[in-house]
């Protein structure tokens, strides 16, 4: 691993308009799209701030998460680092190199892939057709006989749908086919948003293992933006930098993480039924630090209560039984990566929608 930083981030904010769109086929015409604009401040739009005064710093062959709730700025964060995107201020550098202003000098080492992605592919082509279009844009043999893209091939499980036109293909292949991109580069720096989205658990095991490996054997620098607590377990990533509502709010290894939280057990209840005043009352406990929820699928929820002591267990479960909560479930543990995350986030996102 290289201590120097190939990444430097410095107090970078980001802020987008949002609102009713007056669409570009108005009588305001293409050319006044500027007032079309400037109408949609005025009239119905609103300032969405996606990030504010970020400082992080990633160094050469380091394996690094982007964690956070949807909506947190994680994606935007990956793209302004890209250099697709002009941050309102702030100083982003990429081996020492502007992304936007000195892009020529930092282009060859960097390698974007988003899950979207597989909405851009060619459907008219074939999947053969599309991965030698990748191989041509990478400078390398347009064939497929190519000894890594076969690699790629079998990887992907791809081999009886080299002749399907990708239009045919379930999103969960033309996701495949998109990742050939990921497998065939041989960039310095990785940048991946969401890259394990609407895969099936075989092949998100597969990706996992590979990038692991692309960073040990290559020494490359990768940097994974997701939601997904459990692919930042799986990945044990050097740092794990946490986003909420644009802010950073803790960074670190997860080990690192884990140890800011001063309790020494999490009571774990899975309930069918929950509302809002219930988890306030709990949290109002003695004993009790912090409580956090999420739902883990349609009307069953699990809570999580943070405390010091394992006596309180008894006067927990009575207390919820009281309230009408019907348990499914519930235990005693250590503190995990997951209940660190949610704990740090609000951890009640549910209520959000309330």
């Amino acid at each position: 691993m290289d201590l120097n930083p190939v990444i430097n981030v410095e107090n970078v904010s980001k802020s987008f308009i949002v609102g009713r769109s007056l669409g570009r086929n108005t009588f305001l015409g293409e050319a006044h799209w500027i007032i079309s604009l400037i109408i949609r401040v005025l009239k119905e739009g609103r300032i969405l701030r996606a990030l504010k005064d970020i400082n992080l710093n990633v160094n050469g062959g380091e394996l690094c998460c982007i964690l956070g709730p949807n909506g947190s700025g994680k994606s935007t964060l990956l793209k302004i680092i890209a250099g697709m995107i002009e941050p309102d201020k702030g100083n982003v550098r990429v081996y020492g190199f502007n992304p936007i202003t000195e892009r020529s000098k930092v282009l060859d080492k960097i390698f974007f892939y988003s899950s979207s992605q597989r909405y851009s592919l060619d459907y008219s082509l074939t999947v053969r057709d599309q991965i030698e279009f990748y191989l041509k844009m990478l400078g390398r043999s347009a064939s497929i006989l190519d000894e890594k893209a076969q690699l790629c091939i079998k990887f992907l499980d791809l081999e009886r749908y080299l002749k399907t036109p990708i239009r045919f293909l379930s999103s969960g292949y033309r996701q495949r086919v998109s990742l050939t991109r990921l497998l065939l580069t041989e960039k310095e720096l990785i940048l991946l948003d969401e890259p394990t989205l609407g895969l099936d658990p075989t092949l998100n095991r597969r990706l996992i293992l590979f990038l692991k490996k692309l960073n040990k054997e290559k020494n490359a620098t990768i940097i994974i933006a997701t939601n997904r607590v459990h692919l930042v377990e799986e990945l044990e990533p050097d740092k794990v930098f946490i986003l909420s509502k644009g802010e950073l709010i803790a960074e670190g290894s997860p080990s690192y993480l884990i140890s800011l939280i001063r309790d020494k057990y999490v009571i774990k209840i899975e309930v069918a039924n929950v509302n809002k005043n219930v988890i306030r009352e709990i949290k109002s406990l003695d004993g009790i630090s912090d409580v956090s929820i999420k739902m883990i699928s349609n009307n069953r929820f699990e809570i999580a209560i943070f405390t010091n002591t394992r006596e309180i267990f008894k006067e927990v479960y009575d207390f919820v039984v009281a309230k009408g909560l019907h348990i499914q479930d519930m235990y005693l543990i250590e503190p995990s990566f997951e209940d660190v995350y949610l704990k740090l986030t609000g951890g009640d996102f549910y209520f959000e929608q309330f």
